[in-house]
């Protein structure tokens, strides 16, 4: 429904209890989540790792947690980076990308640090 809302053409929507029901082999630019902080922080850190898994190399997870849960030392630890690109009414919008695999990627890598179409869009959500 919020692809139709966005007049987004050029994306699916998966729904998954965290990445238990995708196929084995299934890899995404973007995972973003509103995770389950009730949950716990083992469930909390668990999804961090798992979308690191599932993402392609380049691909960026987007986060809205509440601004007071420290989960982004978790996400710098899984990925090695991360920046708030959103505050709103005591939450933070965090993103991470994914490092690239090989060396010949890391150019590519270093040039497409400029992700303001997805954070538009996902502020539309947010």
């Amino acid at each position: 429904r919020n692809l139709g809302l966005n007049s987004v053409t050029n994306a699916s929507v998966v729904l998954s209890d965290g990445t238990h029901d995708l196929p084995p082999k299934a890899r995404f630019d973007i995972v973003a989540s509103n995770p389950p902080t009730h949950s716990g922080r083992e469930v909390l850190d668990e999804m961090v790792a798992e979308a690191h898994r599932v993402l392609k190399a380049r691909g960026r997870l987007y986060l809205v947690v509440n601004r007071l849960l420290s989960l982004r030392r978790e996400v710098d630890k899984v990925f090695g980076n991360s920046k708030i690109v959103a505050r709103s009414k005591g939450f933070v919008v965090i993103r991470a990308v994914k490092a690239p695999k090989t060396p010949e990627d890391e150019s590519a890598y270093n040039e497409s640090d400029n992700h303001e179409a997805d954070y538009t869009r996902l502020t539309k959500w947010y």
